[in-house]
This record gives structure tokens, sequence and C-alpha cells, in this order.
């Protein structure tokens, strides 16, 4: 017997009418609502920020050469997400998971196939919002559990923390550990000052960077490049130029 989903509302970002359609059509059989079909790259921001949703459901590939997680990573209080894409792609695959949150499928699908993506994909954002991580404070140093064993830093030492699905890496001058946490829970731990989000998946310690080359939305501290999100660079800007 299918579980069947009540009171819940959806997006759909497909720019290919016929796909966007049958995919409407299987979800209002599951029992959501759709908000809104976006087919526009351009609109995925605002149209998400205008319309409510539980979960998004999304191409991959929007148009000719945009792929909507660039836009997606960019939303605040994203709800759940599940990609689907026409072809496999390892890149497009691992680069999706920029995301939390997100089920991975491959067309065509059928119904039963997109209700497991969804409720698959709820689960994950209940389990996320849930965990608190293996990061504690206590005065001024930190203490993380990774692989068994548990580790004191000083914030200080840290470069910068990159969040890559349920972990967290956090690239020390001593090397990178692994630890399961969001990204929003590391950043409580810090001192209030001196650690600046500049992207969802990436935040840094403002005294290693090394340049900022503008241009490409890049941020670079010693050896390794760092993505500058859309919404966080005038911010970054002002943040160093004060």
């Amino acid at each position: 017997m299918l579980q069947i989903f009540f009171m819940l509302e959806c997006i759909i970002i497909e720019d290919d009418f016929a796909f966007a359609l049958s995919t409407k059509i299987m979800v209002e059989e599951i029992g959501l609502k759709v908000s809104c079909i976006i087919s526009k790259f351009e609109d995925i921001v605002p149209m998400i920020t205008d319309n409510s949703a539980d979960i998004i459901l999304s191409d991959i590939r929007i148009g000719a050469d945009e792929y909507s997680y660039e836009a997606l990573s960019e939303v605040e209080n994203l709800p759940p997400v599940v990609f689907f894409s026409g072809y496999i792609d390892d890149r497009q695959y691992i680069k999706s998971q920029s995301v939390d949150s997100y089920i991975y499928l491959i067309k065509p699908f059928n119904k039963i196939t997109l209700q497991s993506a969804i409720d698959g994909a709820l689960k994950q954002k209940k389990k996320a919002i849930n965990y608190g991580g293996d990061i504690h404070k206590n005065g001024n140093t930190l203490f993380v559990r990774s692989k068994g064993k548990l580790i004191s830093i000083d914030p200080l030492d840290i470069k910068y923390v990159q969040s890559e699905g349920n972990y967290c890496y956090l690239y020390t001058k001593d090397g990178k550990i692994a630890i399961r946490s969001s990204l929003k829970n590391v950043f409580k731990k810090l001192p209030n000052s001196g650690y600046f989000q500049i992207h969802r998946s990436y935040m840094i310690n403002l005294n290693f960077i090394d340049k900022i080359v503008l241009g490409k939305n890049q941020l670079v501290i010693g050896d390794d490049i760092l993505p500058i999100g859309r919404k966080y660079k005038k911010e970054l800007i002002d943040e160093v130029n004060s």
C-alpha cells in the first residue's frame, strides 16, 4: 500500500515541459501539492523565496550549461531536494552533494521510485535538523571526535571548514580532520570574530586568506582554491575592508 503525503507542498525545477507535467501528475497522485514549476535558472532563487515548499524536485541541468544545485546552494533554509538527471555523470553527482538532504534519481522513474526518494529526502532532513555533531567547546578549546579519537583543537589553528553531506572537514595547520556535524553547528562553536562563511559549504578563518580573486569568485588559502558564493561576496569584501 502506498504511503500518501498530505498537506505537503512541492516545487518542481524542470525545463522540459512534458517531463515537468508528467512529474507534476505523479506528485499529485502521491498526495503532494505543487506550488510552482520553475523552468529557468535565473528564476530558481526568487521563486523558491516567494513560494512555500516542503520538498524540491529538480533536474540537475537547466538550459544548455547551467546546473540547479549552483542556485540551490545559495538558498537559505533550503527544503530537502530530490535531484534527477537523464544521464549518469559522476562529476555532477559529486557536485550535487553541496546541497544538504538530497536524493539522486536517474530518468525515467515511476511513481513508486519517486515516492521512495521523497520519503528518503524528508527523513534525511529530519535527521540533519536533530543532529548536533561530534564537536564540543570547553573554554577556548574545541574537542572533536574523529575516527574514534577525541582531539583537542585551538580554533585559531583552523584555516577553513568544508561541509559535505553529513560531515565537516576541518583544515588546520596540522592537517585535515573529518567530523560528523553540520557547518552551522561548527560555526556556533567558534569564537565570535575572525570566521566568515563564504559559501554554503565553506567557512574560513579570515587570518589565513592569501588572495581573493573576485572575477572568478574564488578565495585562496595556501594551495587551496575555495569558491565564493554570490550571496556572501559583498559581505566578504566589506568584512575584509573593514
